[in-house]
């Protein structure tokens, strides 16, 4: 397992694995930087994420799962009579994996003429710290003023986690060859990313997305490891904020409660230009 830098798993069948392998996993990603991609399906992915072999992706991947009295709630899968757009959400308009035009905004009007899903499969939403990049466009499955996360990505230790609620990549072939190859070329290298470092960042610090307008709420998330890759643990961790004809400031980042090793803060965007965030 540890010559490769990362694993697709394409709605993959329980009975294909087992519980050591599904373990070892875990090592992979959290401990060296393995990336992994999941793929959901409509053939096992309901069944494997409520078998006990689940119980590792559900830790490791950066999404909530339906939960009801039973255990895993059977409305994990649904398919529409009709095609629903795919919507992008914050960091996903310049998310590197998503990418198909340098416009943000052109971007996001790229992604929602492309062909959408018939088949998602039903979350609670993103885990904190992560990223959504990408959400369901039917309003019945509306959380607030959110849709349905679609493709979330986040961290587990130093590995870079991918989660994918649905299995239309191969529809996009109908705007071209070269947008279905993007993605998946773009995925893989930030699927990637963490392994290629072996292991060696012991902290990411990351904004919901790249770029906002003045006034913008911006949202910080720190993720910390100590030498031996567990959650560090402090009452508060100081960041340095510096900006263009600004004087550098320094913000208190807080424990996200029942995230070990996770910190956050909010601020105000104020000031034009690249902003640089800074972590020791």
């Amino acid at each position: 397992l540890f010559i490769y830098d990362g694993i697709i798993f394409m709605d993959p069948d329980p009975q294909g694995l087992d519980a050591a392998w599904v373990d070892l996993l875990r090592t992979f990603v959290g401990k060296h930087g393995g990336g992994l991609l999941w793929e959901s399906g409509p053939k096992f992915s309901g069944q494997f994420l409520q078998a006990n072999l689940g119980e590792v992706f559900r830790q490791v991947l950066p999404v909530q799962l339906q939960l009801g009295a039973g255990g895993m709630n059977i409305g994990l899968r649904q398919t529409w009579t009709r095609e629903w757009p795919f919507r992008l959400r914050g960091a996903g308009a310049d998310h590197p994996m998503l990418v198909l035009d340098r416009d943000p905004k052109l971007n996001s009007k790229l992604w929602e003429r492309m062909p959408g899903v018939f088949w998602a499969f039903r979350i609670d939403g993103a885990k904190p710290g992560s990223q959504v990049l990408m959400e369901h466009s039917d309003p019945a499955l509306n959380s607030g003023e959110q849709g349905m996360p679609l493709l979330v990505a986040g961290q587990y230790g130093p590995g870079r986690v991918i989660f994918m609620g649905f299995a239309d990549t191969w529809r996009w072939r109908q705007r071209g060859e070269d947008i279905f190859d993007r993605f998946w070329i773009q995925a893989v290298r930030e699927l990637t990313a963490g392994r290629l470092l072996r292991g060696r960042s012991r902290g990411q610090l990351t904004s919901d997305r790249d770029r906002y307008g003045i006034g913008d709420r911006v949202q910080v998330t720190a993720r910390l490891y100590d030498q031996q890759y567990e959650p560090w643990q402090a009452t508060s961790v100081s960041a340095r904020l510096s900006a263009p004809g600004a004087p550098e400031e320094t913000l208190e980042l807080l424990p996200v409660s029942g995230s070990a090793g996770m910190y956050e803060t909010t601020l105000p965007a104020r000031f034009l230009g690249r902003n640089e965030l800074r972590l020791d």
